[in-house]
């Protein structure tokens, strides 16, 4: 029964991570490790300090990147988090834990628009479902039209 559920051989990790801190001679649930995230092709990754809790985020989520009522990315990936202190386990962020930078792939295009934004403008990252792909860059380009189907 143990076997089913925790990690046996060290074949069962290899190529995998942890977003919690493993010590030695402890057992380690199966559920524990994730794939290491791979950066797509056309995609670079940059560090972004967040203006929103990291809390919610996990390695591999998609992620929407807005600023200033303006969308810069619809497919940012969560690379990698920073470590978290024990001490800032809290329901508020802490002036250290708010400034760490989260490590994100995403298109060129949007990598720069983020670059050019972060100095001047908190950036928010909004979660998208798993079972969603990221919308086509093309959908965050198109106009909106009223119900006439005019332009607004």
């Amino acid at each position: 029964m143990a076997s089913l559920s925790f990690v046996t051989a060290k074949e069962d990790v290899i190529g995998k991570i942890s977003p919690v801190t493993l010590h030695e001679g402890t057992l380690i649930p199966q559920d524990v490790f994730t794939d290491v995230p791979q950066v797509p092709e056309g995609y670079t990754t940059i560090d972004v300090v967040l203006g929103s809790s990291i809390r919610q985020l996990s390695i591999g989520d998609a992620v929407s990147l807005i600023a200033d009522e303006s969308v810069l990315s619809h497919s940012a990936r969560v690379l990698h988090l920073p470590a978290e202190d024990s001490q800032h386990r809290q329901l508020w962020e802490t002036d250290s834990s708010a400034r760490s930078p989260v490590t994100l792939a995403l298109p060129v295009d949007d990598a720069l628009k983020v670059l050019t934004v972060q100095a001047g403008s908190p950036i928010i990252a909004v979660s998208m479902p798993q079972s969603a792909p990221p919308p086509d860059s093309s959908t965050h380009e198109a106009s909106a039209t009223n119900e006439s189907g005019s332009p607004d």
